[in-house]
């Protein structure tokens, strides 16, 4: 096999892994977490600002707290993007997309 078959297949590999990535996003185990500010930023992409305002105004899901003290739901925060077409924050999927990619590599040796 050459080095374009050998590159072409591999393209192929991350094609599939991305949208099996992208259809099981939200489902996967290891995301059921919580976390505060933080974390829904890496998830949504939205400043520290605009995730308070919407906060305070039930604009976003949240799992509990008011003020500095709320916590988000990984997970819901996903679905929540999801549904309204929002594309999730670059940062998050590339990292997603590296965990992923790396199991499956593992697994195919």
């Amino acid at each position: 096999m050459n080095i374009l078959d050998e590159l072409k297949k591999e393209l192929e590999d991350q094609k599939a892994l991305l949208k099996l990535i992208l259809e099981r996003v939200d489902v996967r185990p290891h995301q059921e977490e919580t976390g505060g500010y933080e974390m829904a930023q890496e998830v949504t992409g939205y400043s520290k600002k605009t995730l308070q305002r919407m906060a305070a105004t039930g604009d976003i899901p949240k799992a509990s707290g008011k003020r500095e003290k709320v916590m988000f739901h990984k997970p819901t925060l996903i679905k929540w993007m999801n549904e309204r077409g929002k594309p999730l924050s670059n940062d998050f999927i590339k990292q997603e997309v590296a965990q992923e990619y790396s199991k499956f590599k593992r697994l195919r040796k």
